[in-house]
């Protein structure tokens, strides 16, 4: 994915449970922030319970920054690699359409299932060369099913 991005470095990673299982993640950066740490962090979460008929904006991944700006956001393009992964968004999310996490240690399957079931992401997913090919999990939860 090309342009300007939000460029994050993730020292950890820290999952958020619901009686649905998990519901949203957080990557921890190193940058000043919310937590007693000093921690910033990326948010990204669903709603525990999803009526699409009702409120279809709740289909769509919340995100959040450092407290500013949380919204629904449609992800065009999900891209895991390795140690990154790159996120574009269909409207601009604090000024640019791309979130860029940098990690520090490999991906593993909990982050990607994580977008692939627990944001039902399967659709629009992608993973690049350097990914090993146990980590590209196939969607098998679906909103409606919830």
């Amino acid at each position: 994915m090309e342009g300007e991005c939000h460029n994050i470095n993730v020292k950890q990673v820290a999952y958020d449970y619901d009686v649905n299982g998990v519901n949203s993640i957080y990557f921890l950066t190193d940058e000043g922030g919310f937590f007693p740490d000093g921690c910033g962090y990326v948010w990204i979460q669903r709603g525990s319970f999803i009526d699409l008929d009702e409120e279809p904006v709740y289909h769509k991944p919340y995100i959040e920054m450092n407290e500013q700006n949380g919204d629904y956001y449609d992800f065009l393009k999900v891209i895991f690699s390795q140690k990154t992964i790159s996120i574009l968004l269909e409207r601009s999310f604090l000024g640019k359409k791309q979130v860029l996490a940098n990690m520090q240690e490999d991906l593993d399957e909990k982050i990607i299932d994580f977008f692939v079931n627990h944001l039902f992401l399967g659709s629009v997913v992608e993973y690049a060369d350097d990914i090993d090919a146990s980590l590209k999990i196939k969607q098998t939860i679906f909103p409606k099913e919830i």
